[in-house]
């Protein structure tokens, strides 16, 4: 082993299992030049030493949430110290993908989430993806998103790093891991690293002799904590990637940062859920590790401490067909998007019969559903009603003011303004909102009083 140290955030042990892809056939001998090792499968043995050669402590194994290769699992349950998952998630297989996730992250040394927007053409900035980022909010765990042109000849403009975005502005506590470098729009990325404190890059299959100037610049400045090496491995090897790092004009402690503490800092330090949670669903079934300080276990519930649900998840509401035309819904989605950033779940649409709203976690929804005799309400605010909650006095004063900002475009917003109604023990801040739909939205924020 070399007396530098690293850790590999992309490694492919079961590349000869997949040699008879034809995009990848392409890929190797059209974009790589590549040999046969391309599609070499490796055994933890043979992994070992060419880590050891290259001086890599650890390694990072992509595996498929769905039908997980045991071969792959294999590794990490040989070498745990040397060893670790990025689970790879299709966000277009709904639910039952992200409870996949949970299951292999509860069982495994899972370290990340890992998606590639051009296996299915969608750019990552689509809501489909949207349960995935809650997802991976709720359990603290990054998120690898490839960014680039592929390599394969398929369509890559779904990979401009440019559809992250707003994907960082919508969930600002998603660590976020652009993957296999950002090529042609590294400008881009840089400046988008810039921007958002918990968005990082892996230069994985992309060789680092062939890194930008600027790029390399950047690693030495503003972006020394952002960039992380990765290899591709055998697609390029481990040891070729190192020692071209070695080669780059970088200062000191920068390389050791790109090789290494970068990637131990983002994927192998504790996590910290943000509700206190930090097992999964799996592990609160058996009655392992409650979430937070007020959780119970299951055999706590077969006491009797189960009370009941916890909280309400949705809202259904029946509406006219015509609310829920192309016009209609356009209309809504703007609404809700821009006052409330909310997301329509957009694969749930039917033209003219339901829409869905996400309210911030894929479990959290507003289903909109036509009927031919709609639910009405009571003229006037408030009305018949639900509510939401903000968690400050600064938000609910955001809330209102993006609600009348769309209200001066808009005439149909109805809005009741802000009040205080001081209950002793607490003060109850509040504003009603309605717009196109039979019930109006109080949103609140609870004061406890001192004392």
């Amino acid at each position: 082993m070399t007396s530098r140290r690293a850790i590999d955030c992309w490694v492919n042990v079961t590349m000869g299992e997949i040699r008879h892809v034809d995009y990848l056939k392409r890929a190797k001998e059209d974009y790589f030049k590549a040999g046969e090792e391309f599609f070499t499968s490796l055994s933890v043995d043979e992994c070992l030493a060419d880590m050891d050669e290259a001086g890599v402590e650890k390694a990072i194994l992509t595996v498929r949430v769905k039908d997980p290769s045991e071969t792959v699992l294999d590794f990490a349950r040989q070498r745990p110290d040397r060893f670790a998952l990025a689970a790879h998630v299709r966000p277009t297989a709904g639910l039952p993908e992200l409870w996949r996730l949970e299951d292999l992250a509860a069982e495994h040394p899972v370290v990340m989430a890992r998606v590639v927007p051009y296996d299915f053409d969608l750019p990552p900035s689509d809501a489909q993806y949207y349960p995935l980022y809650t997802k991976c909010v709720e359990m603290d765990l990054p998120l690898s998103v490839n960014t680039g042109l592929p390599g394969p000849p398929v369509p890559g403009e779904c990979q401009d790093p440019i559809h992250l975005d707003r994907v960082c502005y919508r969930f600002p506590l998603l660590r976020l891991c652009m993957a296999h470098g950002a090529d042609p729009w590294w400008g881009t990325a840089m400046r988008l690293m810039l921007k958002y404190p918990n968005l990082y890059l892996m230069t994985s299959a992309y060789s680092p002799k062939y890194l930008p100037p600027e790029v390399v610049h950047f690693m030495n400045t503003r972006g020394q904590d952002k960039i992380l090496y990765a290899s591709d491995h055998p697609v390029l090897s481990m040891k070729r990637c190192i020692d071209e790092a070695a080669q780059l004009d970088l200062r000191d402690g920068v390389l050791d940062k790109y090789l290494w503490s970068n990637a131990e800092r983002l994927f192998f330090s504790d996590r910290h859920p943000p509700r206190g949670c930090t097992s999964s669903p799996l592990e609160r079934a058996r009655g392992m590790v409650p979430c937070g300080s007020g959780g119970i276990t299951v055999a706590e519930a077969g006491e009797g401490g189960f009370r009941g649900p916890k909280r309400i998840n949705h809202v259904a509401l029946s509406v006219s067909s015509d609310l829920l035309s192309q016009q209609g819904r356009a209309d809504l989605a703007s609404f809700f998007d821009n006052v409330f950033g909310w997301a329509e779940l957009d694969m749930m649409t039917i033209d003219g019969q339901r829409m869905i709203f996400s309210v911030t976690s894929y479990d959290r929804f507003v289903f909109l559903l036509a009927d031919e005799a709609p639910m009405s309400c009571p003229p006037g605010l408030p009305g018949d009603h639900f509510g939401v909650q903000v968690d400050s006095l600064d938000e609910l004063n955001i809330v209102q003011a993006r609600a009348e900002a769309f209200q001066a475009r808009d005439a149909r917003v109805e809005i009741l303004p802000y009040a205080v109604e001081d209950h002793t023990v607490l003060k109850l801040h509040a504003f009603y909102v309605r717009y196109l739909l039979p019930m109006s939205i109080e949103v609140q924020y609870f004061e406890l009083t001192p004392g």
